[in-house]
């Protein structure tokens, strides 16, 4: 196999998961065939395709596997950043863990989206991929639980403990709210955490914090700077607003139509075509394969 590229030096992808990979439709998410095929023709090719995600480490190796690039792709961006995990030598290239100040604003969001009545849940993340159902607000708790491991996904692998408070034993890395409605979170952020510039909204059901300094873009920088590339051997695809930092980096940066406008302001092309059949299209165009 040979390949021609369109953008010539293009040699490393850095991929969004869901909304970007992954579509989620009819209550399944999924990635279209086409845009498997295109994937693994890139991987064979030589070039390195990555994942960088809000969802934990587990998750992004289960899309490898699903892929079929689980023994080609050099690294995993997790946790929007939180955690970078180099495949090859088996160690993390970043780990950083939420702070006590952070805790105390975990708990400050907390009472405020009690004091709205929203209904929604607090779902912190920690470093060795567990999950922990820390506060739920709704009038029943289970069937809220319930909802989100549904709406986190078949391919998830997720063992829930609840608990009452927060340790730092416990290494988070990540805490998600995720509401019952969708579109609630930006009016709220909007409206009560305006100084809060570490609140993001990463879907149309959530926002979230991690660490202080940690995002999409601080973990590209980590690996141009370990294998020593340039933007110009980048490409980026994405479709929120956590992929913004991603798009500081790379010469090509490819969303869709629904994504925010300030995300498409930045792109160097935008499809219309809904997720995952857009990352195909994308790898496609910008690639020939005989």
């Amino acid at each position: 196999m040979t390949k021609t590229s369109k953008a010539s030096g293009l040699s490393w992808f850095f991929c969004d998961l869901d909304g970007t990979l992954l579509r989620y439709q009819n209550n399944q998410h999924l990635i279209e065939p086409t845009t498997k095929r295109a994937v693994a023709q890139l991987v064979e090719s030589g070039a390195n395709f990555v994942v960088a995600t809000g969802r934990k480490p587990s998750d992004v190796r289960n899309i490898y596997k699903e892929l079929g690039i689980e023994q080609a792709s050099p690294y995993l961006i997790a946790n929007n950043g939180a955690v970078v995990w180099d495949l090859k030598r088996n160690s993390y290239l970043n780990k950083q863990t939420l702070s006590l100040s952070d805790f105390d604003l975990i708990d400050h969001i907390n009472q405020t989206l009690n004091q709205l009545n929203h209904e929604y849940g607090c779902i912190l993340y920690g470093l060795n991929d567990q999950v922990y159902f820390y506060h739920i607000h709704a009038p029943d708790s289970q069937a809220f639980k319930q909802y989100f491991a549904f709406y986190e996904g078949e391919f998830v692998q997720n063992q829930y403990l609840e608990i009452d408070g927060l340790k730092t034993e416990y290494n988070l890395v990540k805490a998600i709210w995720f509401f019952k409605e969708v579109h609630q979170q930006k009016a709220v952020i909007a409206q009560h955490f305006t100084n809060q510039e570490r609140l993001v909204i990463t879907s149309a059901h959530s926002f979230e914090l991690v660490p202080l300094n940690v995002s999409k873009g601080h973990a590209i920088n980590l690996i141009k700077q370990q294998v020593k590339i340039t933007d110009n051997q980048i490409m980026v695809l994405g479709d929120s607003y956590n992929d913004l930092p991603m798009f500081q980096h790379g010469v090509v940066k490819v969303t869709n139509h629904l994504a925010p406008d300030n995300l498409k302001q930045l792109a160097t092309r935008v499809y219309e075509l809904p997720a995952s059949l857009f990352v195909g299209q994308a790898l496609n165009d910008y690639f020939k394969f005989d």
